[in-house]
């Protein structure tokens, strides 16, 4: 009944060029998928067990990619949701153009396990075996593959690809929206945002790629 009833708002706001109406449906979506909040090792199993924010990303995506020609700040949103799902390497097919350049690893070597260690935790692991730990692990590893699986399924029936292609051919202004918000993103210095400003302009880069040609003029004077 909530989906329907934002679908039932999206349209009514499409209908009458409310645009800030459909601005603040879509922040309101995009909070309550989460996709914002969590980071790389919480996502799959808090996104995956959460049915709210399974249903609230399918529909701010489809909105998005229905009505894009009505939403103006809100595309902020969708464009740092997106980055982070790229971010996150949780969809391969998003990007045809891939111009990542790899971040070195500034990480120190971790030294070679010695014999006596690799025993030590052999022996760990098979007391853990004989006293029916590994079953509790067996339960996890089954519940944290479904929960994979959702994530999975859930951007799958998001259209992710889709919206990427449709955003070429919005209307001048929504299209002037949705490319400052791509590069608001993706020049920010700051460096914990650094990486995802790196995905976000492979976002954006996409995105000039598959503008239509009157778009692409808009991009000089933006």
């Amino acid at each position: 009944k909530s989906l329907s009833s934002f679908q039932m708002c999206a349209l009514v706001s499409s209908h009458f060029s409310h645009s800030h109406a459909f601005d603040n449906l879509i922040v309101t979506l995009s909070n309550l998928s989460n996709i914002m909040k969590l980071s790389s090792d919480q996502f799959e199993n808090s996104f995956g067990s959460s049915k709210k924010s399974q249903l609230a990303t399918i529909a701010m995506f489809t909105l998005a990619r229905i009505h894009g020609n009505h939403l103006r700040e809100g595309w902020r949103n969708i464009c740092t949701c997106l980055s982070k799902i790229c971010y996150m390497g949780l969809i391969e097919d998003l990007i045809s153009f891939h111009g990542v350049v790899p971040f070195p690893d500034t990480t120190e070597d971790v030294p070679t396990e010695n014999n006596s260690t690799t025993i030590s935790s052999s022996l760990v692991y098979l007391g853990r075996w004989i006293l029916g730990g590994n079953a509790q692990e067996e339960i996890q590893d089954e519940e944290e593959v479904e929960y994979q699986r959702k994530s999975q399924e859930t951007l799958g029936s998001s259209k992710l690809r889709e919206l990427i292609e449709v955003s070429g051919l919005l209307d001048a202004e929504a299209y002037q929206f949705w490319i400052r918000s791509l590069i608001s993103i993706s020049t920010c210095s700051h460096p914990e945002e650094e990486k995802l400003a790196i995905h976000c302009l492979d976002i954006l880069t996409e995105v000039i790629l598959l503008s239509k040609d009157e778009n692409l003029l808009i991009i000089w004077y933006i």
